[in-house]
């Protein structure tokens, strides 16, 4: 297998960074706009504390290539990514304004996702099961990224 696939989430996460908050920037202006319940939520440690991860994530790819789980894990931040982009698109529909972030989701993550997944599975890289699993850890990453972080998952019983 071919290692250089391994370096482009990385490379696509920088990028898709920039843009969200240096040039264009304005995300996080973006995103209230866009869901206004969650400015109290959406802190700038937050959003450093999501990109690092993201960020490392991404590099732990590059660093670990095909081995070691290094495909499960490509697959799964790709499928983060991908998902990320139908974010923006989304919240550019609704907005009216163009999502910082989406230019880069669109030109990088788009292509990424679903070229990688059809060489993957074209050349017996990824089977099918993984890469449903990875699709569905993706999908639900981004449910959970996007759910109202208000909402109590385990509710105290009042005795």
């Amino acid at each position: 297998m071919i290692r250089w696939p391994f370096i482009f989430p990385v490379i696509a996460a920088s990028i898709h960074i920039i843009e969200e908050f240096a040039f264009p920037g304005g995300f996080r202006r973006w995103y209230i706009g866009y869901r206004p319940e969650m400015e109290k939520h959406l802190t700038t440690r937050r959003l450093i504390a999501i990109n690092l991860i993201l960020l490392a994530a991404c590099a732990s790819c590059a660093v670990t290539g095909p081995r070691h789980g290094g495909t499960t894990t490509w697959l799964s931040v790709v499928s983060i990514v991908a998902w990320n982009t139908v974010f923006h698109i989304l919240g550019a529909l609704r907005t009216h304004r163009c999502s910082p972030g989406m230019v880069s989701g669109i030109v990088l993550y788009l292509p990424l996702a679903f070229g990688g997944f059809y060489v993957f599975l074209l050349r017996g890289v990824a089977t099918l099961p993984l890469f449903t699993t990875c699709f569905a850890i993706g999908t639900l990453y981004h449910l959970f990224a996007e759910s109202d972080p208000g909402f109590k998952w385990a509710k105290k019983n009042p005795k």
